[in-house]
């Protein structure tokens, strides 16, 4: 077992969790305001669909590179730079005065997502060699949790002090929690390693039949989240709902995502990933095409609700398949190149998606129709599983 810093293992991995929670929490504040910020600065409904996917686009295209950095100058110290980066362009948001400011802003918190993020998934792996499993698995309960909060939080700060005060706040606690982490862990900071070539395992991902079918299943499957999750709020907005609306609803698509992935997983042991992975596809593209018939918060919570665990059944067993499939002494290194190209899907949909609707004039309920197309697609890959 190897604890970093003066903490136990315990004490570690309670620590990266919190720091965890902490700094999803504050990003996942800020989602139901900034339609209706971006809006309020002249966005129109494209115009704020862009400014919601700027961050998933530039974390997504950034990633496969930014990985090595981690490696490479120290996972503690990419971590803090990450987070600092993040807070202090949160805090820029917090003073933009047009809708394309707040896009710049929203890409350049991508790209600091980038770089702590991959940092901080080593060194959960590094809390323990021998109860990895573990220490994963409360990693993603941390985050999954703040992902259900976050919005709710957000939505209640927007309502007391006004739309830009969740700005703040993401600042304030992302600021606080890595200084934290940087002053237990800071003798860590400076410790690189040399990293595995990601193009060899890259070529390992896209030259097994298996293993591509998997990542095809993945990458659909984020696709059609970063659809969902640009495209969705602006809709909201131009119905006339507020950030109080738009947080219900992604608050009950992560709480139905998180929630179902303990069982979406004992079930796949029991039946085997294939069926699973249909049904989520199944699941994920009714609910899809209900956005195209209801308008009203109830509705659209329940869709979002049915849609979440759709989608928690596709990407873990995207996952589990890639990690039934990888060899044990590459693990680590193929399914780091296997999440980099599930995560382009993160870029790939809504930019496909706008550039759609900005070329044929179609209505951004159009994307609701992509994404059951997707989960069409989805459901023939997963027909590909073992």
């Amino acid at each position: 077992m190897r604890p970093l810093g003066r903490l136990s293992e315990k004490g570690a991995l309670a620590l990266v969790s919190l720091t965890s929670f902490a700094v999803f929490l504050s990003a996942n504040m800020l989602k139901p305001v900034l339609p209706v910020l971006a809006s309020d600065l002249g966005g129109g409904e494209l115009e704020v669909s862009g400014v919601m996917m700027a961050a998933l686009v530039l974390l997504s295209l950034a990633q496969p590179l930014t990985g090595a950095l981690s490696d490479r100058y120290g996972r503690v110290r990419m971590l803090v730079v990450g987070g600092a980066l993040g807070a202090l362009s949160s805090l820029a948001c917090a003073a933009a005065s047009s809708w394309s400011h707040l896009l710049a802003l929203r890409g350049l918190s991508g790209l600091a997502d980038a770089i702590s993020g991959p940092a901080m998934l080593a060194i959960v792996a590094s809390v323990s060699a021998e109860s990895r499993g573990l220490a994963f698995g409360v990693f993603r309960l941390s985050q999954g949790t703040s992902f259900v909060l976050g919005p709710l939080v957000g939505a209640a700060v927007a309502e007391l002090w006004g739309l830009r005060a969740p700005f703040v706040v993401d600042f304030a606690l992302t600021i606080t929690a890595v200084a934290a982490f940087a002053a237990t862990f800071g003798h860590e900071a400076s410790r690189g390693v040399r990293s595995a070539c990601p193009l060899g395992a890259a070529r390992a991902v896209l030259s097994s039949p298996k293993m591509l079918r998997a990542a095809c299943l993945g990458f659909l499957e984020t696709s059609s989240f970063a659809i969902w999750l640009s495209f969705l709020p602006a809709r909201m907005v131009s119905l006339g709902l507020g950030e109080a609306e738009v947080a219900l609803v992604i608050s009950a698509e992560a709480l139905a995502f998180s929630a179902s992935s303990v069982v979406v997983g004992y079930a796949s042991d029991k039946v085997g990933r294939r069926p699973v992975a249909l049904l989520g596809s199944l699941v994920a593209g009714a609910s899809s095409a209900l956005y195209l018939a209801v308008s009203d918060v109830v509705h659209l919570a329940l869709a979002s609700a049915a849609y979440g665990a759709g989608c928690s059944a596709m990407y873990l067993m995207s996952t589990v398949a890639a990690a039934d499939l990888a060899p044990e002494e590459a693990r680590g290194a193929v399914l780091g190149s296997f999440d980099a190209i599930v995560d382009l899907g993160l870029a790939a949909g809504p930019l496909a998606n706008w550039a759609l609707l900005r070329a044929t004039g179609l209505p951004s309920s159009a994307s609701f129709t992509v994404m059951v197309l997707l989960s069409a697609l989805a459901a023939v890959a997963s027909a590909g599983l073992n």
